[in-house]
């Protein structure tokens, strides 16, 4: 997100997102009386979908607890994934994702014992929720194969990465390199 303005639009795609993937409607929204939610646009949008949105007064945290706590929660988890790593702080939205997709997965008390995918789901995904789990921690060390065309016979294969995420859609993985040293022989 570029601009705070473009709020409305992103949650009109995520209110989509959620509808045709889920089969499930946003009751409710509550948010700080901020200018990037007034817009005629958006108040419309709300009440042709049947969406209650409650407004909260400007700089009072404590009448959103709830996703404070959760934010707090958060951000101190992501700094400790960071600092114990030794990843920078440019990586933290990596480091983001990664907490949000194990919180997803992990059984929790307000659910009454389920997961909250579960619980969107509506049912026990098919494959057992520890392996759906990543194997590697966040920050490991890994080694990706290294497709260097110049490569010769005893260069190495591989490269020693720091593991940022998995990439759920394109299977894929997101590292960050360590160090390359490059030798110049003469």
């Amino acid at each position: 997100m570029k601009n705070k303005s473009e709020v409305s639009q992103i949650f009109v795609n995520f209110f989509c997102l959620v509808q045709n993937q889920f089969g499930k409607n946003i009751k409710r929204i509550r948010y700080a009386n901020g200018i990037e939610y007034v817009n005629h646009e958006f108040l419309n949008f709300l009440s042709h979908n049947g969406i209650d949105h409650e407004l909260t007064c400007v700089n009072t945290p404590q009448q959103n607890g709830v996703v404070e706590r959760k934010n707090c929660h958060l951000l101190e988890v992501v700094r400790a994934l960071l600092f114990q790593m030794f990843i920078p702080k440019t990586y933290w939205g990596e480091a983001v994702l990664t907490f949000t997709y194990l919180i997803n997965r992990l059984l929790t008390r307000i659910l009454n014992g389920i997961s909250p995918i579960e619980s969107l789901l509506s049912f026990v995904p098919s494959s057992p929720l520890v392996s759906s789990l990543p194997n590697q921690v966040f920050g490991c060390i890994i080694f990706v194969h290294s497709h260097h065309p110049n490569r010769r016979k005893l260069d190495p294969k591989a490269l020693k990465v720091s593991l940022l995420g998995i990439i759920l859609i394109k299977k894929d993985t997101n590292v960050i390199i360590l160090k390359v040293i490059v030798s110049l022989s003469p």
